[in-house]
């Protein structure tokens, strides 16, 4: 079995373009992030000098949680006002619409989520389609903070 012993080197020292390879991480993120690849880990070497080392993806493939994300029980933080909605049998959390209201130039959302009341808002003057109450709906958080329960 062959050995390496690879020394760090700049893009440059090994000959490659650091913004060529910056494009590269840029580009397999962007595999990652629209789904059409888990994951990716990039040794690239040149000789025995190692020029980048980039690990990308997910931990768990039918999850897609991040590498970093926390083990066992989690708590989700969202702002109201980033959130989307689906019909029940899409992707998001499962919500029950109790009642929409306008409140100024939003719309107020009340419903429940995992059994918890949640007050949602939906930018613009009327409520989004098919959320009216009495449906059932799944909520997607545009940007969730997730948390180890504690």
């Amino acid at each position: 079995m062959s050995r390496f012993d690879f020394v760090p080197a700049t893009a440059s020292d090994a000959g490659f373009s650091a913004a060529d390879l910056a494009e590269l991480d840029a580009y397999y993120e962007t595999m990652i992030a629209k789904g059409e690849l888990p994951g990716h880990v990039l040794l690239l070497a040149r000789g025995d000098k190692m020029v980048r080392g980039h690990v990308a993806g997910f931990a768990d493939w039918e999850s897609k949680a991040p590498r970093d994300a926390p083990q066992g029980r989690v708590e989700v933080f969202f702002r109201p006002d980033e959130v989307t909605f689906a019909p029940a049998d899409g992707a998001g959390l499962a919500a029950e619409v109790k009642a929409v209201a306008a409140r100024g130039p939003d719309v107020r959302i009340e419903c429940l989520i995992e059994g918890r009341p949640m007050e949602l808002e939906a930018h613009g003057q009327a409520a989004p389609a098919g959320v009216a109450p009495g449906l059932s709906v799944r909520v997607k958080p545009l940007r969730p903070r997730v948390y180890a329960a504690g």
